[in-house]
């Protein structure tokens, strides 16, 4: 069965040092490349997750369902809460109370319509003031990873 894909597939035996010689060439060679993806990958990561610590604000990343599942140290820091409490919806405990309301009821349509969520509200900050955050979702700046079936898998 072919690795992965679910195909069946004739496993060839090796006969001889040359056709061994060969299978191991191969293999180191496809072992270099993976290591060379995953070495690009991580500095991705990296350059990411420094844009994303860069912006006061932070960043945001969301399940299908529209509930944290990363929010970004800068935004944590700034409110003082963790990412556990952030989770889910945690993060309206840190809302203005008049905010609460009108700001989940948004994210909840934006995340049920795939709309535009474009709303400023007030987060508590550590240092007891209130900080006016304007939070905006545009389709070109919002990737909403999908399924092959179309289905939303991360806002961010």
């Amino acid at each position: 069965m072919a690795l992965g894909r679910g195909e069946m597939t004739t496993i060839e035996t090796v006969s001889g040092p040359s056709e061994l010689r060969d299978l191991s060439y191969a293999f180191n060679q496809m072992s270099e490349k993976i290591e060379s993806r995953e070495s690009a990958l991580r500095e991705s990561e990296q350059l990411y997750r420094a844009i994303g610590e860069s912006i006061d604000y932070g960043i945001w990343i969301c399940d299908p369902d529209g509930r944290n599942t990363y929010a970004s140290k800068s935004f944590l820091d700034l409110v003082g809460v963790t990412q556990k409490q952030c989770s889910n919806f945690g993060w309206s405990d840190v809302l203005h109370p008049d905010d609460v309301e009108r700001t989940v009821a948004a994210w909840k349509e934006c995340v049920r319509t795939g709309s535009i969520w474009d709303i400023e509200h007030r987060f508590k900050g550590v240092d007891g003031q209130w900080h006016f955050i304007l939070a905006r979702v545009f389709l070109c700046a919002m990737n909403r990873a999908r399924s092959s079936a179309g289905q939303a898998l991360t806002w961010i």
